[in-house]
């Protein structure tokens, strides 16, 4: 394949790729990841060794859903992890326009997001609680 040997070829130019890195994202094995975390992790940090075996259980699947010929060329994979608690609040509490609440009024809002929150939407699941519980108590 041409972009093994550093080459990406198009309908009408050849690109050097000798010095590319390829960086892509996907949601396969995202069940994995909910599923580990859910067992094995709980409500504490991520141990590094947690983090490898989980990294290790995602390539796994890769492997079968696009074939190890594919996933032999990839050099590492990084599972992304839920949000924490307060990596939400701090997500939700940036959406919300400034100055706009007082600190139990914002308090309030983000234990109703937090509420919202559906750990397979990542963001977009804070942003529309956000706009939706602010619009709520705001009208």
């Amino acid at each position: 394949m041409p972009w093994e040997l550093g080459k990406l070829n198009t309908t009408t130019k050849v690109f050097d790729t000798s010095r590319v890195i390829w960086i892509s994202t996907s949601n396969a094995g995202e069940d994995i990841v909910f599923d580990f975390l859910e067992k094995k992790v709980g409500d504490k940090p991520c141990s590094r060794q947690d983090y490898l075996d989980l990294a290790t259980l995602v390539r796994r699947k890769l492997i079968e859903s696009l074939g190890a010929s594919l996933v032999s060329r990839i050099t590492t994979v990084l599972p992304f992890l839920a949000f924490t608690r307060e990596e939400k609040v701090a997500i939700a509490f940036q959406m919300v326009p400034s100055n706009s609440m007082s600190k139990t009024e914002t308090d309030e809002l983000m234990e109703k997001v937090l509420e919202d929150y559906i750990p397979s939407e990542g963001v977009r699941s804070i942003q529309r609680a956000v706009q939706r519980r602010y619009e709520e108590d705001v009208w």
